[in-house]
């Protein structure tokens, strides 16, 4: 693969941070020029350094809860299968495979546990004895970090959270419905584009998303990048904790926001109480992580998974257009 350097990771970072920034913006940040902003990020493109826009929606406001399932494979002939049907899932906001204890994490969107539960079911009935369950959490917070370590920064800004669940439902329309689409499929799509999808006007279109940003619907536009390409890794942690207090919850909590390699700060309701999701550069950074965590908090975790994230085959807050 060609060679990323330091201008591509800037520009990298500013777009998981905010893929709807102008290409001048961009280029005012990575100190180059518009139209190399411009040529710098189709060829990252055309690398497949970057990969999907994310829309991020908290969907607690939607009436939605996140669903959440760690599983082994208790054998892989029909994982080819599995994952295409998890692709095409309406429900299914997150998929990711990897290696260790847990093979697998899948994240669903559900109204309540009864909907949640007939659809694992109906995953369940096609893949009887292909999927060993793990655990099964119901997320209640979800907090995300910049993802900084791609350029060195210190992680300062928390950008969540983006769902509590149980908090005040926001009222949207048909046309609300529809520029959430929209954006879903393409988080950097012109507020033109949006227009001529939604037979609305440019500046009514405008108004409309800011609102929803207003209400705390929209929380924010990200672009995934890979990885590998930039030779770092993820690696999820679901934690379950004894002995917090208020005093221990805020402790833990600033301590991830301001650890430069995590990402991800989760609660849930489950076997697990949070979940970590580290991005380091390989093995040995991420043991040093571990090892600074259990040496701060060892009176506090009780148990704990590893999940070394080797692919994640899907990351979008919606799916189905009927939500």
């Amino acid at each position: 693969m060609e060679k990323i350097d330091k201008k591509d990771r800037i520009l990298l970072y500013e777009l998981s941070k905010n893929c709807r920034q102008s290409y001048g913006v961009l280029a005012k940040k990575a100190s180059i020029s518009k139209q190399m902003a411009h040529y710098r990020i189709k060829r990252l493109i055309r690398l497949k350094v970057l990969r999907d826009t994310i829309l991020t929606v908290d969907v607690g406001k939607l009436g939605y809860q996140n669903y959440v399932v760690y599983f082994q494979w208790g054998n892989r002939q029909l994982e080819k299968e599995f994952i295409n049907e998890i692709l095409n899932h309406h429900s299914v906001r997150y998929a990711a495979g990897g290696s260790g204890k847990i093979n697998f994490v899948v994240t669903f969107n559900a109204k309540n546990p009864m909907e949640f539960q007939k659809m694992w079911d109906d995953i369940l009935s096609k893949y009887e004895g292909v999927i060993r369950v793990c655990s099964i959490q119901v997320i209640t917070e979800y907090h995300g970090f910049e993802s900084s370590s791609i350029i060195g920064k210190q992680n300062t800004e928390n950008t969540g959270p983006y769902l509590i669940s149980g908090e005040t439902r926001v009222r949207i329309d048909d046309y609300d419905k529809k520029i959430l689409m929209v954006l879903t499929e393409d988080a950097r799509a012109s507020l033109l584009s949006i227009a001529s999808s939604t037979v609305l006007s440019p500046d009514t279109v405008k108004n409309r998303i800011k609102r929803m940003e207003t209400e705390g619907l929209i929380q924010g536009y990200g672009w995934l990048y890979d990885l590998k390409a930039v030779g770092l890794r993820w690696y999820e942690i679901p934690l379950s904790l004894i002995n917090m207090t208020g005093q221990t919850w805020r402790s833990l909590y600033n301590y991830c926001r301001s650890n430069l390699n995590i990402v991800l700060f989760v609660r849930s309701i489950g076997k697990f109480e949070i979940m970590i999701l580290f991005e380091v550069k390989d093995d040995a950074e991420f043991d040093v992580e571990l090892t600074k965590l259990f040496n701060l908090y060892s009176k506090n975790i009780r148990d704990f998974e590893i999940m070394k994230v080797d692919e994640i085959y899907k990351f979008r807050f919606l799916h189905d257009p009927n939500f």
